[in-house]
């Protein structure tokens, strides 16, 4: 019965809390590696609004495109082929 023989160690303050902030920096590391930033869940509102304008501006080119090749004259259509079966006179 050694240890009957020796009185209760006590606990010096000091140790508690060098104790403490070595588990404090250890849950620290581990959350910074861990967690992702909040930052990156902030959607960019200005960025969004560019590539929203980029997409109209495209949109509003095409368009002009479009209505000046209708202004230009007339068009030439070309019927495609009938399929067989596919036209309504051919189903009657």
């Amino acid at each position: 019965m050694r240890n009957a023989d020796r009185p209760p160690r006590r606990v010096n303050c000091l140790q508690i809390v060098v104790l403490f902030l070595a588990v404090a920096g250890i849950m620290a590391l581990a959350r910074a590696e861990s967690a992702p930033s909040a930052a990156a869940q902030i959607p960019d509102s200005g960025l969004q609004r560019k590539e929203l304008l980029d997409e109209v501006r495209r949109t509003n080119e095409l368009l002009a495109r479009i209505l000046e090749r209708l202004e230009k004259g007339p068009l030439l259509v070309k019927p495609a082929p009938d399929k067989p079966a596919t036209t309504p006179e051919a189903l009657r």
